[in-house]
């Protein structure tokens, strides 16, 4: 959806960059939810005027004066944003800039929960929290499986070729000695 900032909060400051979605944000690397959101209140509204310098010079250079004054016209864009203040579940904090977009779906979200109580929320929450690091948890447990059987794979074929060298005979095939011979 578009770019936000994290500008204070329990964020950390390292992690300001952030770019929202239709159903989430993400903060630096971490997925966040709209539905996991208590509360999002404006705290203020800012228009921005972008101004249409690329289109009117294109337009100047295809038609002239009269396209770069269409091209500059056409190419005039506002995009609004809203500084908010939202609390998480969890009870942290953030005030941010966001695009008008993603405060409208954050405000969706929360109202689709609104069926349910802040500590009913919160218990989903901490329950889906728990799932997630219980997946994690069998992954790494499937990781470490996976590296356990590729090392006996090795250690396998090493002792296959160990044992082929034992077995194998001392002298070189017919063929490599009447090779050697003709090279020297």
């Amino acid at each position: 959806m578009g770019n936000m900032k994290v500008l204070a909060g329990d964020i950390p400051a390292s992690h300001s960059e952030a770019v929202a979605g239709d159903a989430a944000f993400v903060i630096g690397g971490a997925l966040y939810a709209y539905r996991d959101l208590e509360s999002v209140e404006v705290a203020s509204e800012d228009v921005i005027q972008r101004t249409g310098l690329g289109g009117a010079a294109v337009g100047g250079i295809l038609l002239g004066g009269a396209g770069l004054v269409a091209g500059a016209l056409i190419g005039r864009k506002q995009q609004k944003t809203v500084n908010i203040v939202a609390v998480f579940l969890d009870g942290r904090r953030m005030f941010a800039t966001v695009p008008s977009g993603a405060l409208t779906n954050m405000q969706a979200a929360i109202f689709a929960e609104s069926a349910l109580s802040v500590e009913q929320r919160r218990e989903r929450k901490r329950a889906d929290d728990e799932a997630a690091r219980a997946r994690l948890a069998l992954r790494k447990e499937g990781n470490k499986k996976s590296r356990r059987n590729a090392l006996r794979l090795v250690l396998a074929l090493f002792a296959l070729l160990v044992i082929w060298a034992l077995v194998s005979p001392s002298e070189p095939p017919a063929g490599l000695e009447a090779a050697a011979s003709q090279s020297r």
